[in-house]
């Protein structure tokens, strides 16, 4: 598939100056309202250059090249980070289309998060709705605290609904493929053969270690896929963290302000 990136250098200047204004605004502004406004103006420039949306990519793709050619720290990479949602967003809202998400997340987390390819294909096959900043922002985090394998991650934390989701469907495929996994005779030099029915038919019973019955092993089988259809159809917490969020918003009545 060809690169969504150009060669060329049309528009970096620009990309690199409103990227060292945007820092300067978020550093040094004294107070919020005046930092929301020196943002709007920030972004209104940026729109009539046609910098923003999907086609902010390119621009950013090659800023990204120019700041990792020199010392880039964790700071930086966080308002990097934070910079790639201003000029990606929706114009005039704070949230993102689900695209230009997937397509910002692969160029500013490659190399970073151990899970892209699995969080940007989740993202594209299950979530309709738009990227907002909050969500946009915890990604980052989840990227840095959890561990690829998800052995740290705290359900009960305050992550967003959508990221619960995500870990809650690697959780349930990898279930569902550990209940197609059959156990064998440790001795067993291919146990994937052992539970064939060709194997079954041409190998005494008598021969296994375990000495159990066709109708034994059948039953165990049979347990084994009881246990994940019952795990399958477990109520996922994430309900209960919907309704507590959902009631939240309700009680609040709070509304995002559009920079």
């Amino acid at each position: 598939m060809a690169s969504l990136y150009s060669s060329g250098h049309e528009g970096v200047d620009s990309m690199a100056e409103t990227y060292t204004e945007y820092q300067e605004i978020i550093s040094l502004s004294d107070s919020p309202g005046k930092m929301k406004a020196s943002l709007a103006a920030l972004s209104a420039n940026a729109y009539s250059q046609g910098l923003t949306g999907i086609t902010a990519l390119d621009g950013l793709h090659r800023l990204k090249l120019s700041l990792e050619s020199k010392p880039f720290n964790v700071q930086q990479f966080s308002w990097f980070y934070r910079f790639v949602f201003f000029m990606c967003r929706v114009s005039g809202q704070r949230s993102m289309l689900v695209s230009t998400a997937v397509e910002a997340w692969r160029l500013v987390l490659a190399g970073k998060f151990q899970l892209l390819d699995q969080w940007c294909s989740f993202i594209k096959e299950h979530h309709r709705y738009n990227i907002s900043e909050d969500t946009w922002e915890q990604v980052l985090n989840f990227s840095i605290v959890v561990n690829g394998d998800l052995s740290n991650y705290d359900s009960e934390g305050s992550w967003p609904v959508l990221i619960d989701e995500f870990v809650d469907h690697i959780t349930r495929n990898a279930a569902a493929i550990s209940s197609h996994v059959v156990s064998s005779d440790p001795g067993s030099a291919n146990p994937h053969m052992e539970n064939s029915t060709i194997y079954r038919e041409t190998i005494p019973v008598t021969c296994k270690k375990r000495g159990l019955s066709l109708e034994e092993e059948d039953g165990q089988v049979e347990s084994v896929n009881c246990i994940a259809q019952r795990l399958a159809n477990m109520p996922s917490p994430l309900y209960s963290k919907r309704i507590r969020s959902s009631y939240y918003m309700l009680e609040s009545g709070e509304s995002m302000d559009m920079i």
